[in-house]
């Protein structure tokens, strides 16, 4: 029975760190099944936030340092993170990377964080750049974790992330579909960070609020919400959203309160049944905003908070299993690629 231990790394976009995962995964016939041996988040610090917070907006040389600044810093923290919980198995580290900017309809997508750079701080082979094949095969490039609701979570239909960006991968027989639905915690952290807050803690600057219903049918009239699958989401549309609520000239609980509805809304146009629904991601601590979805009666499952925290992470590995396998990773019912598949470059230490 072939086993992998390695370090799944995750830089999202709602910019709370670098989340890191080490897991043991193990492949019987086809069949995959995980442990999450230890996990952590690393918080960026000031400097390294605002520098990822606008690295789309920088010169293409500073982006370039940026790039081997970033894959020097994980390549680092993987290195604390391996000596502090003393771990000695360890096959290779899959790296996410940061996203600068994501627009597959002009075929292009970029993450940063270099591979080489992280490889040779880290002493550790690595497994990165899990998009671009999928653009270039005619693909969106997202969302790519499906492969891990596929194969850890087979007999449940919802998997629901509820990041900086909201996606949902949903099962019909053997075949998966799963697009972005959606923006999360990218604007509610923004109107939370705006009090003084870094998030809206168990939603409850929200819970003061009161819904607006003109401003609710502006965030529900987005046009990226009557595209059909599959379809992604760069960064730059939670900009547009956070425009609109400004202007509204609201107070922050009440455009708050309002944009939770808008998120209860856009993920029940999904979840029309009592079928088992998963939801991990940063939004799944969120008390408040589970509390609403409860009263749609959706048949939401207890998880283990290291799923929680950790999945997209662990997400990676599986990712970067697959392609030591020489197996597809990124799929074509997913993305509308051409074909399933095989995303990923890896990089060795240099000697």
């Amino acid at each position: 029975m072939p086993q992998f231990y390695s370090l799944g790394l995750m830089s999202g976009s709602s910019l709370d760190g670098l989340d890191i995962c080490y897991s043991l995964i193990e492949e019987n016939g086809g069949i995959y099944s995980y442990k999450i041996l230890v996990g952590s988040t690393v918080e960026f610090s000031s400097s390294l936030f605002y520098q990822l917070k606008n690295c789309a907006e920088i010169s293409a040389q500073d982006l370039a340092i940026l790039d081997l600044n970033f894959g020097r810093w994980m390549g680092e923290k993987c290195k604390t993170f391996i000596e502090k919980n003393n771990i000695e198995k360890l096959d290779f580290i899959a790296s996410h990377g940061h996203t600068v900017f994501h627009f597959p309809k002009k075929g292009i997508t970029k993450q940063i964080g270099c591979g080489q750079s992280l490889a040779n701080v880290s002493g550790l082979r690595v497994i990165n750049n899990f998009r671009e094949r999928d653009v270039a095969a005619g693909g969106q490039g997202a969302p790519i974790v499906p492969i891990c609701d596929l194969l850890f979570f087979p007999a449940i239909k919802y998997c629901l992330n509820l990041g900086g960006i909201m996606n949902i991968s949903i099962k019909h027989d053997d075949r998966i579909i799963s697009s972005d639905i959606g923006v999360c915690n990218q604007v509610i952290n923004y109107f939370a960070q705006k009090t003084g807050n870094s998030f809206d803690l168990d939603g409850n600057i929200a819970k003061r609020g009161v819904i607006h219903s003109v401003l609710l049918g502006y965030l529900n009239s987005f046009s990226f919400f009557q595209i059909n699958f599959p379809k992604s989401l760069d960064n730059g549309f939670s900009r547009e959203i956070i425009a609109l609520c400004e202007d509204s000239k609201h107070s922050i609980p009440d455009i708050l309160r309002t944009f939770y509805e808008h998120i209860v809304l856009q993920i029940c146009r999904f979840v029309k049944d009592a079928e088992k629904l998963l939801i991990t991601g940063g939004g799944a601590h969120n008390i408040f905003l589970l509390e609403l979805l409860k009263k749609r009666k959706l048949n939401l499952l207890t998880v283990d908070s290291h799923l929680i925290d950790y999945k997209e992470a662990l997400a990676m590995s599986l990712m970067g299993v697959r392609f030591l396998e020489n197996k597809f990773n990124v799929l074509a019912s997913v993305t509308g690629a051409k074909e399933n598949t095989i995303c990923g470059n890896i990089y060795r230490p240099s000697t």
